[in-house]
């Protein structure tokens, strides 16, 4: 792709000038460029994601995708980011990251960073470069000291993939001055005030080696709706999920006479079931003699906190996933080919599905492709899946718009008992997964999909971020036309 570099951004420039669209011969014909490598060039563009196109009677009309710049997303974020490329040269920084090193962006875009004297790049990070790859994350902490004005950052190292498939990597600065010198701060405080003040968050609890508890704030009660008379002397028992009950106890086990805090984060249940993170702060108490008296809990909600680097590393996730995706299509030869080549990715994002891929010709419909997910391992599910793939059914136009959706949707009911699917393979998957949730979306641009897909999962485990999936299909039934149109030429 990086070979049609040139040619692409003059296709982009004139498409900017044309909001209403161009067809292949109207741009050939302003580039003065051939129709057939015109016709090229814009089949890079739309695989890409950056130009769609319309059908006005027989021709196409381009025109560039109306979507926001995934840079221009990453410019409003409050945290410092930087992206190399492969030979780290710098391709991007955010406004914020402009703000703390003090430096305009010709100062540094399109350089080497090894040549560049910034105070945000220590010799640590530039070493940690160097090890950086895709999937591996490395974590440093930058301390600034610029004329008696500290800042701490956390940086963060992501090797990821960028746009055209090229490899690069992505730095993330959290500041997190005011933290770490609060923590400074309470270091330096006198013993009996540290013991007390440096667990001082909002949750407290303190309660015997047996559980008996014997203080609880109002925060801890407030948040988990009890009240301080009725907990006391009631056993200690936190409403952590059971899968990560074995872990927090193992922690408890640590705390000794020589080791008497120990820190966890885990999920918790609140009162109207939904689950919240906290951080805890964990400290035995001893006697003199070291003997254990009591424990005290002090803990914090990190929900959002938990959330947001969530956001980041999915966001991470998507970018990565559908630059793959984009640049493998490009080694695509047939319908076939895809379809196998889309199962792939679309178990990434929905690991827990069923995921069956199906493909329409006329009126009949054929099963393509059959992932199984992670809660289909019995093996008369892997058995009776098996033996579907490659088998045809009935399949009428009522069927086809059914199980062809725009938008990633809920499969309406009534489906396998269409007249004309009785009897055939596809209604005995009807029997099979009536107790699961399926959603479906179909496979082309057109008003008539060549295909469809189905995510057959459990109730509360999505096929995944519809967004993503959502993107995947759509590249893929542009794909599924520009082959079709290949073969008609």
């Amino acid at each position: 792709m990086d070979r049609y570099s040139p040619e692409l951004e003059r296709v982009k420039q004139l498409l900017r000038q044309s909001p209403r669209g161009m067809t292949v011969i109207e741009l050939s014909r302003a580039l003065n460029i051939n129709r057939n490598s015109m016709a090229k060039y814009l089949d890079v563009l739309v695989i890409s994601g950056e130009v769609q196109f319309d059908r006005i009677g027989p021709a196409k009309h381009f025109f560039l995708s109306q979507r926001m710049p995934l840079y221009e997303m990453l410019s409003v974020t409050s945290d410092c980011i930087l992206i190399l490329d492969s030979y780290n040269v710098v391709t991007f920084a955010n406004t914020a990251f402009f703000e703390a090193e003090g430096v305009a962006p010709d100062d540094i875009i399109g350089k080497k960073i090894f040549t560049l004297n910034l105070k945000m790049v220590s010799d640590e990070i530039l070493c940690g470069l160097e090890n950086a790859a895709p999937g591996i994350t490395l974590q440093k902490e930058l301390v600034i000291n610029d004329d008696s004005n500290i800042r701490i950052f956390n940086v963060k190292m992501i090797g990821t993939v960028l746009h055209g498939g090229i490899h690069g990597i992505t730095l993330f600065y959290e500041d997190i001055t005011k933290k770490r010198l609060c923590q400074e701060r309470l270091k330096s405080s006198e013993k009996l005030y540290r013991a007390v003040v440096e667990d001082q968050t909002e949750f407290i609890i303190r309660y015997l080696p047996d559980r008996t508890v014997i203080f609880a704030n109002e925060a801890y009660c407030r948040a988990f709706g009890v009240d301080q008379g009725d907990i006391i002397g009631k056993k200690f028992t936190p409403p952590i999920p059971p899968r990560d009950m074995k872990r927090v106890r193992s922690q408890f086990a640590d705390i000794t006479v020589n080791n008497p805090i120990v820190s966890t984060e885990n999920p918790v249940i609140m009162p109207d079931m939904t689950l919240a993170w906290h951080k805890w702060t964990n400290r035995g108490i001893f006697s003199d003699e070291g003997t254990l008296i009591e424990y005290q809990s002090v803990g914090r909600d990190i929900t959002n906190q938990v959330r947001g680097e969530k956001a980041k590393m999915d966001l991470i996730f998507e970018i990565t996933l559908l630059s793959d995706f984009t640049t493998g299509l490009l080694s695509i030869h047939d319908s076939g080919q895809l379809y196998d080549y889309l199962g792939t990715y679309l178990k990434k994002t929905g690991p827990h599905s069923c995921i069956i891929i199906i493909s329409f010709l006329r009126t009949q419909g054929t099963i393509k492709v059959i992932s199984l997910g992670t809660h289909w391992r019995n093996k008369k599910w892997s058995d009776y899946f098996e033996n579907l793939i490659g088998k045809s059914f009935p399949c009428i136009s009522g069927v086809r718009a059914l199980l062809s959706p725009k938008l990633l949707s809920p499969m309406p009911p009534n489906v396998f008992d269409y007249p004309g699917i009785s009897g055939t393979p596809f209604a005995c998957l009807g029997r099979y997964l009536s107790q699961y949730e399926i959603h479906c979306m179909g496979i082309g641009l057109e008003d008539e999909c060549q295909g469809s897909v189905l995510f057959i999962s459990r109730a509360g485990n999505p096929p995944g971020p519809e967004r993503l999936v959502e993107t995947l299909l759509r590249q893929s039934g542009a794909f599924l036309l520009r082959l079709h149109e290949h073969l008609e030429e």
